[in-house]
């Protein structure tokens, strides 16, 4: 990691830009686009969330459509909502996962 930003993705300082330019994202298959919208998504969770962002993002890119991811990444207010409902689902299955045992 030599602070080279990966294909599709805008550097950092341009912050007042999107994360993901919609030129590179318009032209990927789908599987190319929620690719580029998880690790889009992982950089915003793992700042709260750490090691869970891993998890977390899985679960919004499984449980998502590409609209909704991108609303996610324009919305912080949202993302912190969706963050919320994983960690207690998370927590629910930890919670059964103990008792089992």
């Amino acid at each position: 990691v030599d602070g080279a930003v990966p294909s599709g993705m805008i550097a950092p300082e341009t912050a007042a830009q999107p994360l993901i330019d919609p030129n590179v994202l318009a032209k990927a298959s789908p599987e190319d686009q929620k690719n580029m919208i998880g690790e889009a998504l992982f950089t915003q969770i793992a700042q709260t969330e750490g090691e869970a962002a891993g998890k977390i993002t899985g679960m919004l890119l499984d449980g998502m459509e590409i609209s909704e991811l991108l609303n996610l990444l324009q919305s912080p207010a949202e993302l912190k909502q969706r963050i919320d409902e994983a960690n207690q689902v998370l927590l629910e299955h930890q919670q059964r996962a103990a008792a089992e045992n």
